[in-house]
């Protein structure tokens, strides 16, 4: 290896694997110089050995363009603004316990963009997408073992809003009534009536109604292709009243594209809504409907979690939610003391001691 200074800047050439490499250091300090020199040419060695091993920031641009379109749009989202504080240079071969500690306390405080103390789910969610770039490169044989052990303690359960049963038809018609655009209201229906993710509810098309059968099989298209998240096609049975709203909208022929179209392109191309377009409509209604805190997700853990309380059996709950987990469906049931009351009276009167 050559160092030498240009311009009172070093420079570095080597040569590996036959291919020579000549470089800036960026720096006038030698021993800076001879360490950056020094790192390039580790790594030369890596990539000619067919070894490569890449920065944690490098895996998840890597991780990215492996996994645009196989996975959901949020969770993809999650990994792509996901911030890795310190670590983005460190190789992961390297990361360390205190290493990745460090970082996630520096995101707990929040420094840099935001100056405040991060909540705990938050910096539980942090490490969870640490984690989950690292098992992938475990499991694509990037590295050969966990770099760093660190247990995620188990973030604090808080209650999260449901619609009750009782309040849902006057929940819509608050929402119908706040509405500027009369889409908001059939979204609403779809994400109580189906349990869709606003995206998905967004993104519905008529073609993916069966008339006949009165069910709606959840997807989305890329590139063109009919697609689900995890890749199951499961038709989901409409009740009378949304499949009643929906052929109402759609009148007597048989109609295709988007159900909920924002507008259409030049070339005929439809362009859905973005998921938040029903956010004011739903916070106005909750307002006069007395939900607080109801979002266009908690009508799906709304409709899980009534369907639990209905007594649907937990697999066909999975089935029709399109879960591979059973732990992920029970994680939107909210359990509710009403229920918990009324359980106690039947245990009583079963008992004779009511």
């Amino acid at each position: 290896m050559k160092l030498w200074k240009r311009d009172g800047i070093y420079q570095y050439r080597f040569q590996v694997g036959g291919q020579r490499v000549q470089k800036s250091t960026g720096t006038h300090i030698k021993g800076q110089a001879e360490a950056i020199a020094m790192k390039a040419w580790q790594e030369a060695k890596e990539r000619a050995a067919g070894v490569y091993i890449p920065t944690l920031e490098e895996l998840r641009q890597n991780w990215l363009k492996a996994q645009a379109g196989h996975v959901g749009l949020g969770h993809w989202s999650n990994v792509e603004k996901w911030d890795p504080e310190d670590l983005g240079g460190i190789k992961i071969d390297r990361l360390t316990k205190e290493l990745v500690e460090l970082a996630r306390e520096k995101h707990r405080a929040g420094a840099g963009r935001i100056a405040k103390t991060r909540a705990d789910a938050t910096v539980t969610s942090w490490m969870r997408v640490l984690n989950l770039l690292i098992n992938w490169a475990l499991a694509c044989k990037t590295i050969t073992s966990q770099p760093y052990q660190i247990k995620i303690p188990r973030a604090q359960k808080r209650p999260r809003s449901i619609l009750p049963l009782a309040k849902v038809k006057t929940w819509l018609a608050a929402v119908d009534e706040h509405a500027r655009n009369p889409q908001v209201g059939t979204a609403a229906r779809l994400m109580i009536g189906l349990g869709l993710r606003a995206s998905e509810a967004m993104g519905a098309r008529w073609e993916w109604i069966d008339w006949e059968t009165r069910t709606f099989t959840p997807g989305r298209l890329v590139n063109g292709q009919f697609t689900t998240k995890g890749g199951e096609a499961e038709p989901i049975d409409m009740p009378d009243w949304l499949h009643d709203h929906l052929l109402e909208l759609r009148g007597a022929d048989p109609r295709l594209g988007l159900i909920l179209p924002w507008k259409t392109l030049d070339d005929g191309t439809e362009v859905p809504h973005p998921p938040r377009f029903c956010r004011a409509s739903i916070q106005a209604a909750n307002a006069d409907a007395g939900t607080p805190g109801v979002t266009a997700h908690r009508t799906r853990g709304t409709w899980i979690t009534h369907l639990l309380r209905q007594g649907t059996p937990v697999p066909e709950v999975q089935k029709m939610a399109r879960h591979k987990d059973r732990e992920t469906t029970l994680g939107y049931y909210e359990d509710a003391s009403e229920v918990r009351k009324e359980a106690q009276k039947k245990l009583a009167k079963g008992m004779g001691l009511a």
